[in-house]
Parts: C-alpha cells; sequence; structure tokens
C-alpha cells in the first residue's frame, strides 16, 4: 500500500475543524443521522488513493508533501455507488425513535432538541407495556413527567396536555430504512446545510433541526452510546 505524504505547512492550522460532505456516486449523501461528513485526514487520503472525486475544495488548506500538493476537500463523491439500502426492520433505539417523530413530542406536538427529549412508554412498563416501535413515542420532559405511570387516553382531547388528557398526536409504528434516511435528510440544522447547502438535496417539506439536535457527525451521534443502543423489549 502506496504510503501517505508527509505534511507539510507552512503555518500553523487546526485542521480538525474541516469536514468533508461525502457523497455516493448518485449524488446523495451516504447516510443523513450522522450526516456522512469525514475529518480531513480519511477525505485527503481518499483523494490521494483516488476512490473519490473532488467536487469542491475548502477555500485555504492545503496538505503539502515534496512532490504533491492536496487542497482539503469540502465536497467528494464516491466513483462507483455504495449500496446503504438496509433491509428489514430498523433497530429500535432512541436515536431512530426520535427520527421517525420528527424529533417532535407525541402529545403536545412540539419539536425539541435533543437535550430536551426522552421517549414514553404510550403503555407504562408498570402496566405491561413494553419497549417496541408501537408502544413507544419520544415526548417532552415536561410530557414524560406529568403523564408519569399513566396509561394513554384515545378518547380524550387531542393536543390539550393535563393529566388524564395525554393523547398520542399519532400512532406508534415501525418505519422503514428509507424513511429514517429521508427524515434524516429533512432535520440536517440549518447550520449545516448553510455550509454544505448547494450540494444537499432540498428537503422538501422539512424544517431546520432546532439549535442544540446532535444531528451532525461532527457532534458525533456514533459515539454517544445512549442514543445509539437497541432497546430490549
Amino acid at each position: 500500500m502506496t504510503p501517505l505524504p508527509a505534511v507539510h505547512r507552512s503555518k500553523p492550522v487546526n485542521l480538525d475543524h474541516y469536514r468533508t460532505l461525502v457523497l455516493n456516486a448518485n449524488a446523495l449523501p451516504l447516510s443523513t443521522t450522522p450526516l456522512s461528513l469525514w475529518g480531513w485526514k480519511d477525505a485527503v487520503e481518499a483523494v490521494y488513493k483516488k476512490r473519490v472525486q473532488v467536487l469542491e475544495n475548502w477555500d485555504g488548506p492545503v496538505i503539502r508533501s515534496q512532490k504533491m500538493s492536496i487542497p482539503v476537500p469540502k465536497v467528494v463523491m464516491c466513483h462507483e455507488f455504495v449500496p446503504v439500502a438496509k433491509k428489514g426492520i430498523p433497530a429500535l433505539s432512541r436515536l431512530n425513535c426520535a427520527l421517525r417523530d420528527a424529533f417532535t413530542c407525541g402529545y403536545c406536538g412540539n419539536r425539541f432538541a435533543v437535550k430536551d427529549l426522552t421517549f414514553d412508554h404510550v403503555v407504562p412498563r408498570s402496566k405491561g407495556g413494553l419497549s417496541t416501535w408501537d408502544n413507544l413515542m419520544m415526548s417532552c420532559r415536561k410530557c414524560n413527567c406529568m403523564k408519569g405511570s399513566e396509561p394513554a387516553n384515545y378518547n380524550g382531547i387531542r393536543g390539550v396536555v393535563r393529566k388524564g388528557n395525554f393523547v398520542p398526536l399519532w400512532k406508534p409504528r415501525t418505519p422503514s430504512w428509507d424513511e429514517l434516511y429521508k427524515i434524516g435528510l429533512r432535520n440536517v440544522p440549518a447550520e449545516v446545510r448553510g455550509v454544505f447547502g448547494n450540494w444537499l438535496p432540498e428537503a422538501k417539506g422539512g424544517r431546520p433541526a432546532p439549535l442544540g439536535m446532535r444531528v451532525d457527525a461532527t457532534q458525533g451521534w456514533d459515539d454517544d452510546g445512549y442514543w445509539t443502543a437497541e432497546l430490549e423489549p
């Protein structure tokens, strides 16, 4: 394997803040949650080994060796299509549940940053409810605390949150992988779209993610086992 050229810089630059958007051969992101972003080392290595095509470079940082210079890429596209579609039922994790529900509380209908969301058992655990796709729904902490061990009231008034009247705004269900991918794309934070917007497909019907919603790779969903761990029934 040919080694990557040694790095030489004329001025000290912190490259850790530079991320590279990775697109599949069909010009769509490899993943949306987290968004397929690479660190500069992985991106430069892929360019050097001709595994990707550079669509746009960052303005400024360049990795230099004695024989070549490689600008730090901002957007790259795979030369060959990488199969990303998954079959079967998505793993039931807090993150996938939040995606299915579009980061929205299933009782009051408001959207929240991740730190202000939890999940609720529609049929409480104390009454035999299980952690399954059809019994879990995202809830804001306020609604979750107020509901406590109450079962959901399907005969109540929708949108009116009070004791004895916690009416689910939708019926929890099992999503598909394709659905989660598309919801993730619609919920890419506005600040991320501001950087890579020209290369991201238009999110039809979507709304920018609230501040604090950690759906980009710079904040590492993959490193947060609490959100990505599969839940036991």
